[in-house]
């Protein structure tokens, strides 16, 4: 027959499950965060002055970084 498979074994499997989706949902912070950046210095560059919705974007993603490297 088969090989037993134990709790332990799924159990790894689930904790190693939810560490790639961790890994995967920072790189897309990173991503994301990286975007607004070039979004910043780009606006900068060009002079083109900060817009409303601009900063809205910057304040809560420096939110939302902060939150993420709290937990």
């Amino acid at each position: 027959m088969g090989k037993q498979v134990s709790d332990t074994t799924f159990a790894s499997r689930g904790r190693l499950s939810d560490l790639v989706r961790e890994e995967i949902s920072r790189h897309r912070l990173s991503e994301l965060s990286g975007a607004v950046r070039e979004h910043q210095e780009r606006t900068a560059r060009h002079g083109l002055g900060r817009r409303t919705h601009d900063e809205a974007l910057y304040r809560r993603t420096r939110v939302i970084v902060g939150e993420a490297e709290a937990a």
